[in-house]
């Protein structure tokens, strides 16, 4: 009964890691292993994405800090404050997509998601992936390939912890390589979402 109001997700976590599977050098204590913590940062971008796809107006990460519950090992930071690959993950995103507006999702092949984004400058960026058993337990994460029309030359891609490398759109077309890891292709333009994303309350 209160459609103007915005939906904040106040702790928005994952269970797909499992139990901590690694010894801690803290007593009683179990540690993610590196995989699980590669599980936490996939998660996290696309959890945030698709949020905010469903007209969520916030949604925070639980949590920052080391946060320990015996078997399960929350938190971007572990116990000795390094950070883990979910906090480079978070901050990737942020910096590609923090200053953007969604439009909503592009069509793709099967097996892949994707959502545009417009730029203060007016260029678009694809946020994009294969779907893994993050996404739902019927999909193995496997690469896939998918094109986009775009005018020929050189564009920026950046992966999931922000790492950059460029791609090339020849004869109009532009092949991409989805990996369960979420990536961003920056300074496409002419692009149309399929489905809009629905207009989030103030």
């Amino acid at each position: 009964g209160v459609p103007e109001l915005p939906i904040w997700l106040t702790e928005h976590g994952t269970q797909a890691p499992g139990p901590a599977s690694t010894k801690s050098y803290y007593p009683g204590l179990k540690s993610y292993s590196p995989e699980q913590e590669m599980t936490v940062a996939e998660f996290i971008p696309k959890a945030q994405i698709t949020m905010q796809s469903l007209g969520v107006a916030r949604d925070f990460f639980f949590i920052l800090s080391p946060y320990n519950e015996g078997v399960k090992d929350w938190g971007l930071l572990r116990k000795d404050y390094t950070a883990r690959p979910g906090y480079f993950a978070f901050a990737a995103m942020v910096k590609e997509l923090g200053n953007a507006k969604l439009l909503g999702k592009l069509d793709t092949p099967k097996g892949i998601r994707a959502f545009l984004y417009e730029q203060p400058d007016g260029t678009q960026t694809l946020a994009f992936w294969s779907k893994s058993g993050i996404d739902g337990r019927e999909f193995d994460g496997k690469e896939r390939k998918f094109r986009l029309k775009q005018p020929d030359g050189s564009y920026r891609l950046s992966g999931i912890f922000g790492t950059p490398s460029r791609v090339r759109s020849e004869n109009g077309s532009l092949e991409l390589t989805a990996t369960r890891y979420p990536a961003y292709l920056g300074g496409l333009s002419g692009l149309s979402a399929t489905v809009p994303v629905p207009a989030a309350a103030a």
